[in-house]
């Protein structure tokens, strides 16, 4: 009915807003690429519906992100890489590689997630993504169409934090004892 929900969901909108921060990272290979993702996160979050606790969020997770990938060789070739290819002659597939990126001489595709599951070694979600998920060799493909002689796909997840912001008591609704000790 092509009908489409009146807000995104608070996760998807998380997810969303971070991405734009990656997205300028690895856009960015200068060394003030940092400031640009978080650039990148302020301007994406000048709705009414994101949280300044969910701003605050993402731009310590990608604080996290930079010091964990800046000292890597990799550069980006292409960020946000659109494609749109034929799989057979009933379909197209289209999306949007997250980016491509050159390491060492070898070209990879670079696939961006953020979950709040957990993702250590073993947990579900790698049975679940190694099981089901057609995105990486789709994107591989879709590489390899568009020229590119894709090594293999840095699928990059990162883990949401769990804290979420607690709201003090509106003062009408406190209660205080007694001090029964000295």
């Amino acid at each position: 009915l092509n009908r489409k929900g009146r807000r995104k969901a608070k996760a998807l909108r998380f997810g969303s807003l971070f991405h734009l921060g990656l997205n300028a990272w690895w856009a960015a290979a200068d060394p003030h690429r940092f400031a640009r993702a978080l650039a990148a996160i302020a301007l994406g979050a000048v709705d009414d519906e994101t949280d300044d606790f969910d701003i605050v969020k993402a731009e310590v997770l990608l604080a996290g992100y930079h010091a964990r990938w800046i000292d890597e060789d990799f550069r980006a070739l292409a960020v946000e890489k659109n494609f749109r290819s034929a799989v057979d002659s009933a379909a197209d597939v289209s999306g949007s590689i997250d980016a491509i990126a050159t390491k060492g001489g070898k070209i990879y595709n670079v696939e961006h997630k953020t979950t709040s599951t957990d993702i250590s070694a073993g947990s579900d979600y790698w049975r679940h993504v190694v099981a089901l998920d057609s995105q990486v060799s789709t994107y591989d493909a879709a590489s390899r169409a568009m020229g590119y002689d894709i090594a293999g796909t840095l699928y990059d997840v990162i883990r949401k934090p769990e804290l979420e912001p607690w709201k003090a008591t509106p003062e009408e609704k406190r209660k205080y004892t007694k001090p029964t000790k000295a």
